[in-house]
Parts: structure tokens; C-alpha cells; sequence
């Protein structure tokens, strides 16, 4: 473990832009249309299949845990792909193409030529994946949701497909669990260092600084990779362990988390790139036990 340079969150102090990629204000609480793929919330949930190989972690549920506050059929609990378990899943099936946001999602972007859409031509599972497409211009497109952090310890699981520029130095960054304020405080699940996946938390310090773990591999791009991560407190002392294609890639124990509210998927680089990129996801989901690649 060790302090890391130029590894922090968005530099600005500011609430994040939850607008759609072109500019333009969403209705307050609203992420977009709500999607009708038809799933009925909380049903049919993959049954668990327990710990990676060799791991000692519990079981993964029996079925997928019914989604609470009326959200959307086909939104939480059903993404139509028979891949969803947990407090929250989503498969990106259904209707809402090629647009983007869709309910519970919201695009966070500082980079007005960067695009977020639903397609249908890659996929992980089912037929539908999230497309992002990326200038060169240095900044951050991520999409945010808030209805998994629910419990702990907390379990996300996601499939990228990553086709950025492969010589960007770093710090960037991957998945991020913040306080979905500051954009300076929060939990880089997979973050990268010249090329190099690493986890990093910044709790207090703000932008610049963090708590660093190295995985010493290589991001894989140009292929579906599934990526899993554990946080195991929020706003308390904890540990942050990632995990690629079911193994254990790196681990920061002891230390300090901040009070988690968004879970953000995307692409942050504080410098600009050589060339434009692209990144699929699909199959993502949060719940209180290991969900599993699939």
C-alpha cells in the first residue's frame, strides 16, 4: 500500500453533470424513459454459484432479490438476459435504443464529444450492450446509478469490452464508487497506472492523492472481460479487493472509505489521449454477497 500521485477523483468540487452526452437537463430524479423490456422486477434471478475456485466466499443467492421503491419491470431485478441476481441488475435489454440515459441511469460527462448509447450490435448476453464512444479529449464519461448500494458488504460485477487508447499513461479510471458529490472522494475499484489495473481509494484528501494497490497486470482490452469487486464498509475503516474473470487480481486492506451513494462505470483520463476509443458494458449488478461472472 502507498500513496499514489495524480490517482485522484474529477478535480472540480462541484455535484456531478447528470445530463445526457449532448448537453440538456433531465427532470430532477429522473434518469431517462423507463425501460419496458418487460422483466418483471425481482424475478427470475440467476441462481448463485458461490465463490470463484479456491475462494471462501458464501454462496451467491438462490434467485435474484425482489427490487424495492416501484421501480420500472425489466429496470431492477429482470434484465431479460437470465443473467440478473442481486439488488440490482441490468442487462440493457428492452426498448431504450439508441438513446441514453435510461431509468435508473445517469450519464455523468465532462467531455461533450464523448456519446453513451444502447446498441444492439455487441453484446455480452441478450442483445443489447452500453456503446460508449470517446474523443481523445482528456476528462471522464461515466454512466451512475444509485438503487444497488443498499448493503454490506458490497458485491458489483460488470463485463467491459475496452477499446481506448492502449498507450494512455494514467491515472484513469474504470469503475468508481463515490459519494456522488465531490467527485474527489471514492473507491476506483479498477483504476489503471501506465496500463496497469490498480485499485485506489481517496476517502479524505481529495484529488491527487489516494490509498493505491497494484494488480502488476496488464487491462485487457478487445475481448469481454468480466470485472467483480468487494467494498467491505462505507464511511468506516474497510477493504477494497478486485477481481478479473473470477480471480483475485489485487486487495487494499485497512483503509479509509468514504460514505458511498453512486456506483459509476465509464472512462476517466486526466490527460488526453493519441486516439479516440470505445468501451462496451454489459451484464452489470451490486448485491450483499458474490454475484459471480456468468
Amino acid at each position: 500500500m502507498g500513496k499514489e500521485a495524480g490517482q485522484g477523483g474529477r478535480s472540480s468540487a462541484r455535484a456531478p453533470d447528470l445530463s445526457g452526452s449532448g448537453g440538456g437537463s433531465l427532470p430532477a430524479g429522473l434518469g431517462g424513459a423507463p425501460d419496458d423490456s418487460g422483466g418483471a422486477a425481482g424475478s427470475g434471478g440467476a441462481p448463485g454459484v458461490g465463490g470463484a475456485p479456491g475462494s471462501d466466499e458464501a454462496p451467491g443467492p438462490a434467485g435474484g432479490a425482489r427490487a424495492t421503491g416501484g421501480s420500472p419491470a425489466g429496470s431492477l431485478g429482470g434484465s431479460g438476459s437470465g443473467a440478473c441476481a442481486g439488488l440490482f441488475c441490468d442487462g440493457f435489454e428492452g426498448s431504450m435504443k439508441p438513446g441514453f440515459p435510461r431509468f435508473p441511469w445517469m450519464v455523468d460527462s465532462s467531455v461533450f464529444g464523448n456519446v453513451v448509447e444502447v446498441v444492439s450490435d455487441k453484446a455480452h448476453t441478450g442483445t443489447n450492450s452500453v456503446h460508449m464512444s470517446f474523443t481523445a479529449t482528456e476528462g471522464f464519461t461515466f454512466i451512475c446509478e444509485n438503487q444497488g448500494l443498499l448493503g454490506l458488504p458490497l458485491w458489483g460485477r460488470v463485463w467491459m469490452f475496452i477499446m481506448n487508447d492502449p498507450s494512455s499513461a494514467g491515472p484513469d479510471v474504470y469503475l468508481e464508487t463515490s459519494d456522488g458529490y465531490l467527485q474527489t472522494h471514492g473507491v476506483r475499484a479498477l483504476s489503471t497506472q501506465g496500463g496497469i489495473m490498480t485499485i485506489n481509494v481517496d476517502s479524505t484528501t481529495g484529488a491527487g492523492t489516494g490509498e493505491t494497490a497494484s494488480s502488476n497486470t496488464p487491462l485487457p482490452r478487445g475481448a469481454w472481460t468480466c470485472f467483480e469487486w468487494q467494498i467491505a464498509a462505507t464511511g468506516a475503516t474497510g477493504s477494497v479487493t478486485l477481481y478479473m474473470n473470477g480471480a483475485q487480481l489485487a486487495s487494499l486492506p485497512n483503509v479509509g472509505l468514504p460514505n458511498l451513494t453512486s456506483q459509476c462505470i465509464g472512462y476517466q483520463h486526466d490527460a488526453a489521449d493519441s486516439v479516440a476509443g470505445d468501451m462496451w458494458i454489459d451484464d452489470f449488478a451490486i448485491g450483499t454477497t458474490r454475484l459471480n461472472c456468468m
